[in-house]
């Protein structure tokens, strides 16, 4: 039987990475740059320094995790801080999203 569903690519690494403590248009650019030299590698953030959160901040993180699930690979964000989790649930989406697989430790 030939099933559809892709395999999980074999990861040999992991990677850690902290988001930017506000997201304004000069970090876009190096947030996209960051999650991009990381593709291919579970990836750990850490949230615990961000102290502004907004919609645009949520798009580029909900971006970012799409593209790791379709790579079957891990995009987690732990820990957060108390502004990204208020900023996430005030958007109408749970952190959880962001927590709901495995924390890996360095």
């Amino acid at each position: 039987m030939n099933s559809n569903k892709p395999s999980k690519k074999s990861v040999d690494r992991t990677d850690f990475t902290e988001l930017p403590a506000s997201f304004s248009a000069s970090t876009i650019s190096d947030l996209i740059n960051s999650f991009l030299s990381h593709r291919g590698a579970d990836l750990q953030l850490s949230g615990a320094e961000v102290r502004k959160f907004g919609a645009q901040y949520l798009q580029i993180l909900l971006a970012a995790q799409a593209a790791w699930r379709t790579d079957q690979l891990q995009f987690t964000i732990l820990p957060m801080s108390d502004e990204l989790t208020a900023g996430i649930e005030l958007l109408g989406v749970s952190p959880e999203l962001f927590s709901d697989q495995r924390e890996i430790t360095p």
